[in-house]
C-alpha cells in the first residue's frame, strides 16, 4: 500500500488526508506514506509555511515509525494554484494560501531535509525519508 501525496487527517481533516486507522493499517502491511506539500492540504492558516509540512512528518513518524514515511510533495511549479482550484472545483479565493513559505519551488525541497534536521531527526532517518524508504518499498513491490 502506498499513500502518496498524503498526510494526517488528525492534523488536517480533508477528503485527501488519511485517518490514523488507515495509516496504521498501511504501515502494518509494510506500506509507505509519502507526505504532500500542497498548500491548503496541510493547514487552513492563511499564512502557511514549511512548518505545517514538518508537523505532518513528526506526527506520522510518531504514529507509524520512520520506516513508513517518505517525501511526496506533489506539484510546486507552474499554475499549481489553478490546477488545485480545478481539482477542488473552487476559485482562487477559496484557497487560503497559494504557496507554502519555504517550499515555493522544487529547488526548495532541500528545506524539508533541513527542517527535519532542525527538529532533531538523525541523519539515518532523514536518508530514509528522503528516498531510502521509497527505494526499499519499490524494490519489494517489483521483486
Amino acid at each position: 500500500i502506498l499513500y502518496s501525496h498524503n498526510a494526517s487527517h488528525t492534523l488536517r481533516p480533508t477528503w485527501r488526508t488519511r485517518r490514523d486507522e488507515e495509516l496504521l493499517a498501511c504501515a502494518q502491511k509494510g506500506g509507505l506514506i509519502a507526505v504532500t506539500a500542497v498548500p491548503n492540504s496541510l493547514s487552513d492558516d492563511p499564512r502557511q509555511s514549511i512548518d505545517c509540512v514538518l508537523d505532518h512528518y513528526d506526527y506520522l513518524v510518531r504514529l507509524v515509525g520512520v520506516d513508513h514515511v517518505a517525501i511526496g510533495t506533489d506539484t510546486m511549479v507552474g499554475d499549481h494554484v489553478g490546477f488545485h482550484c480545478t481539482l477542488m472545483d473552487a476559485d482562487r479565493s477559496a484557497l487560503p494560501a497559494p504557496y507554502l513559505d519555504g517550499l515555493e519551488s522544487p529547488a526548495d525541497g532541500q528545506n524539508i531535509l533541513r527542517g527535519l534536521l532542525a527538529r532533531g531527526y538523525a541523519d539515518a532517518h532523514i536518508k530514509q525519508i528522503a528516498g531510502g524508504n521509497a527505494l526499499a518499498f519499490f524494490r519489494r513491490v517489483m521483486s
